[in-house]
């Protein structure tokens, strides 16, 4: 009967996707089949709907959200791309490297990989074709680059793993840091692999220590936004709530300070921020009671049993997510991704003896790099609409750049430390 009501919730769930109902239904439509063929109270749908986006940890999510839109309009993007510049733009195929870097310091303000493919990538694009490099190699790496957004703290999917798994939003983000930067080398890696296959480049610009202090200057403010946030977090000064409260005033008063943000700016990025925000949250009100309704029919006990029955090894369980995760990042968003299958594998996980931090890494990087990877890859589809750059040659280039993006996948599940060194020291 349970495996039944999985196989079916499993169906249900694939078809509403293929026939373009938007996610947060297609969650919680076979939800609610499931209840109404158990005999359940609908009352439980109503409840469960309203508890998941009620949790205190979610409201740090619109804040950040909409910390990523003001930054991008405030001008603090470019500046940080211009300080990478200066440091890096020397070599060559710099302006690719730069497109790394940039991502990495980027990712403490903004938390989502959207936010960087949409905002951040747009300038570097646009360098990186100014200055003759192939468009479909910009695109590529600039839509790869996207992936280490919301791995380096903050993060909102990571918040939202932190929600179901009821573990430290603090962990998480201490957790985030090593594995981030490793996805940052992958990608350099890739980048020095297709420079030294010939690919397009433009001349390397001429290093020069005072156009590094000129832009330092010019973007001191732009660099300080993440240690402010950070620090402040992991000091105990405020919580991840109130850090996207902080990033959004200081990004809001770093625009003003640029002359870039304006009054009448505002209420479209807090339009648009609402509106992602919805989003997530109507996701995350389908995927409670997806949750409740998979522990009610037991769907977790009978896969560890079943799993456990095949091997007790956990490398191979751990390899065997790893697969299970690429293949359903390339169908569906991330962040509904997790909300599915967090609530089914953790538990899982933790009769592996998996730590749950560690677990969620892997989980968040996984459906991460679904967002490069067609059919799904909203970030791929982003930056080749910004750019006008071809899909199949996108595509080419994009390929031993996701090569890395799973290898440094394996590194973070397999060596646990990368993970959890960090959330050690600081507990």
């Amino acid at each position: 009967m349970v495996e039944a009501q999985a196989t079916f919730i499993m169906i249900l769930f694939t078809i509403c996707v293929f026939a373009g109902i938007p996610i947060a239904f297609a969650i919680a439509l076979p939800a609610i089949c499931v209840v109404l063929m158990n005999g359940v109270d609908l009352m439980i749908v109503a409840q469960q709907f309203i508890k998941g986006p009620s949790t205190f940890t979610l409201l740090a999510v619109p804040f950040f959200i909409c910390a990523g839109n003001m930054m991008n309009t405030s001008g603090v993007s470019k500046r940080i791309f211009d300080f990478c510049m200066s440091i890096v733009g020397h070599v060559k195929g710099g302006l690719a490297y730069v497109n790394v870097l940039a991502s990495m310091v980027f990712a403490g303000i903004s938390g989502s990989a959207m936010a960087d493919a949409a905002g951040l990538g747009k300038i570097e694009m646009k360098a990186m074709g100014d200055r003759g490099y192939d468009r479909e190699f910009s695109a590529a790496i600039t839509a790869a680059s996207s992936v280490i957004g919301p791995i380096i703290p903050p993060s909102i999917i990571m918040i939202m793993y932190a929600s179901i798994a009821q573990i430290s939003v603090a962990d998480m983000f201490l957790g985030g840091f090593i594995p981030g930067a490793c996805i940052g080398i992958g990608l350099m890696i890739s980048v020095f692999y297709c420079v030294r296959k010939g690919v397009k480049v433009g001349e390397p610009e001429k290093f020069s220590w005072k156009n590094v202090v000129k832009s330092f200057c010019s973007s001191i403010l732009s660099l300080i936004a993440p240690i402010i946030i950070l620090a402040g977090m992991f000091s105990g000064k405020f919580t991840p709530t109130e850090a996207g409260v902080v990033a959004i005033v200081y990004s809001i008063l770093v625009g003003f300070i640029y002359g870039e943000l304006k009054w009448r700016d505002i209420p479209g990025i807090i339009r648009e921020s609402a509106t992602t925000t919805a989003n997530c949250m109507y996701m995350t009100a389908g995927a409670t009671l997806l949750g409740w309704i998979v522990t009610y029919t037991r769907i977790p006990v009978i896969l560890s049993e079943l799993l456990l029955s095949i091997t007790d090894n956990k490398h191979i369980f751990m390899l065997l997510v790893i697969v299970f995760l690429l293949i359903l990042g390339m169908l569906i968003e991330s962040i509904a991704g997790l909300l599915i299958i967090g609530p089914i594998l953790l538990p899982v996980a933790t009769q592996y003896g998996i730590d749950p931090v560690h677990f969620g890494m892997v989980l968040c990087v996984g459906m991460i790099i679904g967002v490069v990877t067609p059919p799904m890859g909203p970030c791929l589809y982003a930056v080749c609409g910004i750019s006008g750059a071809r899909f199949e040659g996108t595509i080419r280039y994009l390929i031993p750049m996701i090569i890395m993006l799973i290898g440094s996948l394996l590194l973070i599940a397999y060596v646990p430390a990368l993970t959890l060194w960090l959330p050690s020291i600081f507990k």
